[in-house]
């Protein structure tokens, strides 16, 4: 099962997320916008920004004080998880009912519902732009 072979790195990885509750003040600098020595959990953000788990918006904004939504969520677990195949997986349907086959979430969700990783909703939707 994938996610027993990723625990440990799915644990330090939401470890590591609560912790950056608390305040470091070493501060590497962001590549985003939005992002300074003084922002809240710069640390954390320039973290997982430098390992390609997050790559923040379009426009070069992270939107640090926003809250993460189910999909973005998933995101952040496989690419921090390395997860196989994960990179060449092309699905022809949608998983979820709520979910566009053309939307950029599709391939993440998708792949985390068939490594029975998430499941969903009873009624086939996902609400993945719920926070």
């Amino acid at each position: 099962n994938i996610f027993n072979k990723y625990k440990g790195l799915i644990s330090a990885l939401i470890g590591a997320l609560l912790l950056s509750c608390v305040h470091v003040p070493f501060v590497v600098a962001s590549g985003f916008k939005d992002v300074s020595g003084t922002t809240k959990y710069a640390d954390a953000i320039n973290f997982v920004h430098e390992r390609h788990i997050v790559d923040g918006m379009p426009d070069g904004t992270y939107h640090p004080n926003q809250p993460i939504n189910r999909a973005e969520l998933v995101k952040v677990v496989m690419l921090a998880t390395n997860a196989p195949g994960l990179d060449s997986a092309v699905f022809s349907s949608s998983c979820a009912n709520d979910l566009a086959l053309d939307s950029w979430a599709t391939k993440y969700i998708c792949y985390a519902k068939v490594a029975n990783l998430i499941d969903g909703y009873p009624d086939n939707t996902f609400k993945p732009w719920q926070p």
